[in-house]
């Protein structure tokens, strides 16, 4: 039993380092053998299992094998296990099967529903390391991206844990907070009441890159639609116009979103956020920005626009209006509305 441990443990450790390793070792059947043992009753062994499948899970072509030897009922099981080590790796497992995989959210909630509440459970336990409860966290927050799965997150009570998890400025809530606030005004509301939106802005400024991308992202979900929740950060609009300028272009997108919808508010944070480079940042995103992002800034330059047209004119040179020919030309229908009333906006004197 100590060597099956072992055994566990040092596949584990090779491989959570190498993808090369990660196939070979998936190719010598571990992953069924792993799910079976996760219900051993040696906790050595249970702690081993857990472990291995949460450093296989990040390999996208392991990911579905994983899911296909049964893996989500198992470590959704162990999710109330005695031990605290087995509760944070297999959170772990769950995250890195869940990320960026909606097929395995919706397989998971499928299968076991009741991963949910434990799941809240974990990152409501102090005594629990802060890695465990950032793992949980994760997982949640990909539960909550899915539109069944979000309900039931919500419903199990997840938005004080969150909050309580943000205030330690844990990086996991902000994305957790992000895709629970773009369901319904009402979870806005109650999140908003909490505080949420000081918290997020807290993180913008102090967080690391992926706490400032997340914290973005939830800004802008908490925004939308709503000036209640604007009116609350236009403090952040000098550090959202810097985060433009960031290495990931996500960050730079989600900043864009929730600009273009924080200066709608009014003429104040439109001249902020002038001041602060905004427009000149979004010039220069242009190039590198995703399919999905591109709606995003243009929003944030028609917001721009409400009073600072004549800035926003002067910034974009022929290499901007042909950028902005291309967003419209995409074939994208949505797209080429949103580009229509931005040129609209800038005035007669200003057309692609």
């Amino acid at each position: 039993s100590t060597a099956n441990a072992e055994a566990l443990g040092a596949l584990a450790n090779l491989a959570s380092s190498s993808s090369d390793r990660q196939i070979a070792i998936y190719k010598a059947q571990v992953t069924r053998k792993s799910v079976m043992l996760l219900s051993h009753e040696d906790t050595e062994i249970r702690r081993s299992a857990a472990a291995l499948i949460m450093n296989l899970a990040p390999q996208t072509k392991i990911k579905e094998r994983i899911v296909e030897a049964g893996a989500l009922k198992a470590l959704a099981a162990v999710l109330t296990d005695e031990d605290a080590a087995v509760k944070e790796r297999a959170a772990g497992a769950l995250a890195n099967l869940f990320n960026d995989h909606s097929a395995n959210v919706h397989a998971g909630f499928q299968q076991a529903p009741d991963m949910i509440p434990s799941l809240v459970a974990i990152i409501q336990q102090r005594s629990l390391s802060e890695d465990a409860r950032r793992q949980a966290a994760h997982a949640l927050a990909m539960l909550a991206a899915e539109d069944g799965p979000c309900d039931a997150v919500w419903s199990a009570g997840s938005g004080p844990p969150f909050l309580a998890l943000l205030k330690e400025g844990i990086a996991e809530a902000a994305l957790g907070i992000m895709n629970l606030s773009w369901r319904w005004p009402e979870v806005k509301q109650e999140l908003a009441k909490g505080g949420t939106i000081d918290h997020l802005m807290k993180m913008v400024k102090t967080g690391d890159a992926t706490a400032k991308e997340y914290a973005a992202g939830a800004l802008m979900n908490m925004t939308a639609g709503s000036l209640e929740n604007g009116e609350k950060a236009v403090g952040i609009v000098p550090a959202l116009a810097e985060l433009l300028k960031a290495e990931a272009t996500q960050a730079a997108e989600w900043s864009a979103g929730a600009l273009a919808n924080i200066v709608r508010v009014g003429a104040e944070p439109q001249k902020a956020a002038i001041d602060a480079g905004a427009v000149q940042s979004l010039a220069a995103l242009m190039p590198r920005v995703s399919p999905n992002g591109r709606t995003l800034l243009v929003l944030a330059l028609t917001s721009l626009s409400d009073s600072q047209a004549a800035a926003v004119r002067q910034a974009l040179g022929a290499k901007e209006k042909q950028k902005l020919r291309e967003f419209r030309d995409c074939g994208d229908a949505e797209l080429n509305d949103y580009v229509h009333t931005f040129v609209d906006k800038l005035g007669s004197g200003f057309s692609l």
